[in-house]
């Protein structure tokens, strides 16, 4: 009713397009509710086109069904905001439906980037992403070179990307970073790569230093864990993945995560909702809206390396838009 009262504001419409996408999240055959949210969102673009989220959700909403659809979403999301993560992946699965192959291993390499702790999510056991896996990690490391040779990286985010940089290729490749490459890492991650060269048994630094006695110790793994990240309560469910890890394999916390899950394990999805965002023109901000890109990880891998990875968006726009541009060789 207010979108029909207010015929000029995007909100009232984002706000019931929205919600309608929630539901759909909740039951995806809604086939009704699906076209429902897409008809809603699609009259709010007609009033503002630069609105990323809602690029973003019927990105997600049209994937699908409608994959030509979806990949023009996508690809106006990135532009509009390039660091946003997942929106490459959905773009990745867009270009898939459409047999363009070359086009996704790109978009997937550039994701690695974006969000580095992509490189070991349990998505890649989805169809038609395991085979652009290698091609994909190989294109990482050309990309971070491209980016670090790219007029419009700030001179003070050179070290901070040389990190994230190392951190693929340690994860990748098992190719321990330079000192040189440590320059913009917090004493933490400092400390951790320094483990893995002279540290016997037994002495990692924190959070890592819990390794030991969870491995040993796996029906512990609800007392231990929660301590490990201690700023975000730790769902039953997120506990009973780890210790289903914990009891299949049990490496070094090195080895631990850099190894992607294997097939099969719990999972644990997490639903994002972001914060505010900026309508211009006449209309006001919203409150909220969903994130329909999905966040599935491996428990027990991603406590343990979360403290390794970079501050996120340290690549800029102008730089990640250039990375986009380029297209990945045939393999």
């Amino acid at each position: 009713d207010a979108a029909n009262a207010a015929p000029w504001s995007a909100q009232y419409r984002n706000q019931h397009g929205f919600g309608l996408a929630r539901l759909v999240e909740q039951h995806p055959d809604a086939t009704i509710l699906r076209e429902a949210a897409r008809e809603s969102l699609l009259r709010s673009l007609l009033i503002e086109r630069a609105q990323e989220p809602v690029h973003a959700t019927l990105g997600w909403l049209c994937l699908p069904d409608k994959p030509a659809h979806a990949r023009h979403h996508f690809e106006e999301a990135i532009r509009l905001l390039p660091d946003r993560p997942v929106n490459r992946l959905g773009l990745a699965l867009a270009q898939l439906a459409q047999n363009d192959a070359d086009a996704a291993r790109q978009a997937l390499a550039v994701e690695c980037l974006v969000y580095p702790a992509f490189l070991l999510s349990p998505l890649w056991h989805a169809p038609g992403l395991m085979a652009l896996r290698p091609e994909v990690l190989a294109r990482v490391d050309e990309l971070y070179a491209d980016a670090l040779a790219h007029p419009e990286l700030p001179r003070w985010r050179v070290a901070p990307v040389a990190y994230s940089r190392a951190l693929a290729a340690w994860i990748i490749q098992n190719q321990l970073p330079a000192p040189a490459d440590l320059e913009a890492a917090t004493s933490q991650q400092r400390a951790f790569f320094a483990a893995l060269t002279a540290a016997p048994a037994g002495s990692w630094p924190a959070p890592w230093d819990s390794w030991q006695h969870l491995r040993d110790h796996p029906e512990q793994a609800a007392a231990i864990l929660p301590a490990l990240n201690p700023a975000t309560p730790l769902d039953p469910v997120i506990i009973q993945a780890a210790e289903t890890r914990l009891r299949l394999d049990s490496p070094s916390p090195d080895v631990l995560v850099r190894t992607l899950a294997p097939a099969g394990l719990p999972l644990v999805t997490t639903a994002f909702e972001r914060g505010h965002y900026s309508l211009f023109h006449r209309s006001s901000d919203d409150a909220w809206y969903p994130d329909l890109g999905p966040r599935t990880v491996d428990a027990l891998a991603t406590l343990y390396l979360t403290p390794l990875l970079p501050e996120p968006a340290i690549i800029p726009a102008p730089v990640l838009l250039a990375l986009d541009a380029a297209r990945i060789p045939s393999p």
